[in-house]
């Protein structure tokens, strides 16, 4: 029996080559769909975060419209403007009424008030479980320290201040239960053209939070909406929500730093961390 040749012998090194060219083909061919499944679900998580995101800034723009329009129409009314004018207890009795017709038929108004140039409170109208009550003289508080106030006095009249997104504050104390509030304030004149203090109108930003946080489908549980500073102001843990009311040093540049500088880089957009 003849002995097997050279050329009978199985090409094993050939077959190693083949094999492996075919091996890298096929991996290569999985990575680049397996890439393109990833890239694909990606893009899609991407354009949904954009769509969930502009929804929500959307929703906030509209709830903000209302009390921009109430103010205005505040200004002009008959009665407010002869109290600026008259400066006295029987005229402010008219706009106390106007100031108490809005806030009965508008639940996120807080409290409507009119601070004089000085920075005291000469009108203000709380609104109380959904109820208009007039604030005595003895309980006005002066207001001359306050941010919004000194913002608002250095407007031209028709120009309206917003403050900042924080928690209502009593007397130098931050109310409990916590409320936060947006403050909308004009500065008003009187016939003579003289600035005689601003109109101010507080309103539950819980409203606006809660509209926002519904619109985000699919992200409630984890949507963050952050101030300039880095500090919640929603947060998927609520003890993290208006940190600086209360001297914290959390934020999210504190917890996240190269996320917070992504961030802070371009005015907007999307960064993945």
């Amino acid at each position: 029996m003849e002995s097997p040749t050279s050329n009978d012998k199985f090409p094993f090194r050939l077959f190693f080559l083949l094999f492996t060219s075919i091996a890298l083909l096929i991996l290569a061919g999985a990575w680049y769909v397996g890439n393109e499944r990833i890239s694909s679900e990606l893009d899609i998580t991407r354009s949904s975060e954009i769509g969930t995101v502009v929804m929500g800034v959307r929703r906030l723009d509209d709830e903000l419209h209302a009390p921009f329009r109430q103010l205005h129409t505040l200004v002009n009314e008959k009665a407010v403007r002869l109290a600026i004018d008259a400066n006295d207890k029987n005229a402010a009795r008219g706009m106390e009424a106007a100031f108490t017709t809005l806030v009965a038929f508008n639940e996120v108004v807080d409290k409507v008030r009119w601070i004089d140039q000085s920075g005291m409170e000469r009108v203000r109208i709380n609104n109380v479980a959904g109820k208009p009550e007039i604030v005595p003289a003895e309980q006005l508080q002066n207001q001359s320290g306050s941010y919004y106030f000194a913002n608002a006095m250095r407007l031209k009249p028709g120009q309206v201040y917003i403050s900042s997104l924080d928690l209502n504050v009593e007397h130098g104390q931050v109310e409990v239960p916590h409320k936060p509030v947006l403050r909308l304030a004009t500065p008003v004149q009187d016939s003579k053209g003289q600035v005689r203090g601003v109109l101010v109108i507080n309103v539950t930003a819980k409203y606006f939070l809660d509209s926002f946080t519904d619109s985000l489908v699919g992200a409630r549980d984890h949507a963050m909406l952050l101030n300039s500073g880095g500090y919640w102001l929603v947060s998927p843990d609520s003890e993290d929500a208006f940190g600086f009311m209360f001297q914290s040093q959390k934020t999210l540049g504190s917890v996240y730093l190269e996320a917070w500088r992504a961030i802070t880089s371009i005015p907007s957009g999307q960064v993945e961390n």
